[in-house]
């Protein structure tokens, strides 16, 4: 998408990445794909190499913890791996221009510091400086709040100072209603959102009003849940009362008593969006209403939120049991604007400096105010 040409070749572990690479590869089928389980590298230079490792290692949404954990959440986390073997491949056996390389926005801050300091002593050590960005996906034309980060090594021993993007978006009712979506499977097949109790409840309390009209209330800046609709609007003790659904009474007589003794729940309910989206993950995706008609969102409209190229959808044809993989992935349009970035610091576009000390150069594109300031130390 920032090149407007396909990648020259593309290399992975397939017997750890199969299963997500395999849409990937199906778009990409005239691209060759190098097997690196099976030794079989890629010796075509390029220019640019980027990488899309795991990000359980350091994602929040990972709560597991423990000697016994398979993929703890941690500098130390197994998963993490793969950024340093992704990155010791492409500076050996490819030695690019530039690489870039996609994770959770914790890598940028004081609890990824750790790893992040090996991979810049890796980098360090085969002629490589690095600087690490931290970015929204709104900012880069969707209406989804999704929080990464970008480490990226530069050959040399000096780094760019990259510009802010921050570009427009269509909010989420509009961006779904205006946008052309192929014809896809829905995200989930469970049920519809009318038939959901707690929506009914709301819809009860807005008597009167349509779905819209509730939406662009509820959820005029921010996407929000049932249950929190619920809870914000003082109304948990009285639907733990009058919902009828047994499963439903059941759990929100559970929460009403966690929060009566000052805790914290796990929110499993509808999600609702109208303005924007939080990050779509497992635990959102499949529960998000569609804001005008009675079903859940099709995987091309996922899709889209991801900033996939149009295309995409038809081609690959990710059936509802795998749309989960839509969630793990970089939006698209996201690492776009940032590749673009790479190809203007490589054009001499972009100012050039020395790391004091072999620093990592941090700059946020989140703030506000002194958006992409270079920060040399936390």
């Amino acid at each position: 998408m920032a090149l407007n040409c396909d990648p020259e070749w593309i290399a992975s572990w397939s017997d750890s990445f199969g299963a997500n690479d395999q849409y990937c590869l199906k778009y990409f089928d005239k691209t060759p794909f190098h097997n690196l389980d099976e030794g079989n590298y890629p010796t075509k230079y390029v220019d640019i190499v980027t990488c899309l490792p795991p990000c359980a290692g350091l994602s929040m949404a990972n709560t597991t913890s423990g000697d016994k954990a398979n993929n703890p959440r941690g500098c130390s986390a197994p998963s993490n791996m793969h950024m340093y073997n992704g990155a010791e491949f492409a500076m050996t056996k490819i030695k690019p221009k530039a690489m870039m390389v996609e994770n959770a926005p914790a890598l940028y801050s004081k609890m990824g510091e750790e790893f992040a300091e090996r991979i810049n002593s890796l980098a360090r050590s085969h002629g490589y400086s690095m600087s690490l960005i931290k970015t929204t996906s709104i900012n880069h034309s969707v209406p989804q709040e999704r929080t990464r980060s970008f480490f990226f090594l530069w050959q040399g021993s000096k780094v760019p100072l990259l510009a802010p993007i921050k570009r427009d978006f269509k909010p989420f009712h509009k961006f779904l209603k205006e946008g052309q979506f192929a014809s896809s499977e829905l995200v989930s097949t469970k049920g519809t959102p009318s038939s959901d109790p707690l929506w009914q409840f709301i819809e009860n309390k807005y008597g009167g009003c349509t779905k819209q009209d509730i939406l662009s209330k509820v959820a005029a800046t921010r996407m929000t849940s049932t249950w929190n609709v619920i809870y914000e609007s003082g109304w948990l003790e009285e639907a733990a009362r009058v919902v009828k659904d047994e499963r439903t009474n059941r759990w929100l007589n559970y929460t009403l008593e966690k929060k009566k003794a000052g805790k914290n729940i796990m929110d499993g309910s509808m999600k609702l969006a109208w303005f924007r989206t939080q990050s779509l993950m497992w635990k959102s995706l499949p529960h998000l209403m569609h804001p005008y008609e009675d079903r859940w969102l099709t995987v091309a409209e996922g899709l889209g939120l991801m900033g996939f190229p149009s295309d995409y959808a038809a081609k690959v044809s990710i059936p509802t049991k795998h749309s989960n993989v839509i969630c793990q992935n970089v939006p698209a349009c996201t690492a776009k604007d940032w590749v673009e970035e790479i190809v203007s610091a490589l054009n001499g576009e972009r100012e050039w400096v020395e790391a004091p000390n072999g620093a990592i150069l941090r700059q946020n594109n989140t703030t506000s105010k002194n958006t992409m300031e270079p920060i040399w130390a936390l």
